[in-house]
């Protein structure tokens, strides 16, 4: 979806160079961020500090005490509860490990 609205953007432009490329992303990353910042309000604390620990991590071994520690968890069931959460939202997926379904964010 980004990718379409940055060539489309990149398709409008009368002239294509590094400013242009650069202005198109600071745009679509510009225009995302209000909605960003209403989604992360509306996080729980816990789910916030698991978006940090996958972001820390790349979403692979989170559940070491290390990590726990790092991001402020007691247990790995508290941690568990945040990431079923953000799952159902649709914030992160699970396969080998946990992931943003979007990249932007």
């Amino acid at each position: 979806m980004y990718i379409q609205q940055f060539l489309f953007d990149l398709w409008r432009s009368d002239i294509i160079n590094l400013a242009v490329v650069e202005y198109i992303e600071k745009s679509i990353v510009s225009s995302l961020k209000n909605q960003f910042i209403v989604l992360w309000n509306l996080l729980t604390q816990n789910q916030k500090k698991a978006l940090r620990l996958v972001a820390e991590s790349g979403g692979k071994g989170i559940y070491t005490a290390e990590y726990l520690q790092r991001v402020g968890f007691n247990s790995g069931s508290v941690l568990q509860r945040a990431l079923s959460a953000l799952i159902e939202k649709e914030i992160l997926s699970i396969n080998d490990s946990y992931q943003f379904q979007d990249a932007m964010l």
